[in-house]
């Protein structure tokens, strides 16, 4: 699975917690850009589900909660701005 810039919580994660100069490759990492580079390398049958909306660990105490925030990650538009994606593909 590949984190994804366009959600908030990685920002925040890595302004508070790491260090940008290790990390900023993730300004690379979003749905689009994934798409492109697994095509370019030759993948198919793609499909790159979105996985929360919010960190799902803020959700450890409730099973409803986490599918809700499954489901919605993985929603068409939602899904840009999922937690994380986890990428399905074949080399072709």
């Amino acid at each position: 699975s590949e984190p994804n810039i366009l959600n908030i919580a990685w920002s925040l994660l890595i302004t508070f917690t790491i260090d940008w100069r290790i990390e900023w490759r993730i300004i690379y990492c979003n749905y689009f850009t994934l798409l492109k580079k697994l095509r370019d390398n030759k993948y198919k049958n793609i499909k790159i589900k979105g996985v929360g909306l919010i960190p799902p660990a803020l959700f450890n105490t409730s099973s409803t909660l986490q599918k809700i925030n499954y489901v919605l990650g993985d929603m068409f538009f939602l899904k840009l701005f999922a937690y994380r994606f986890l990428i399905i593909a074949e080399k072709g």
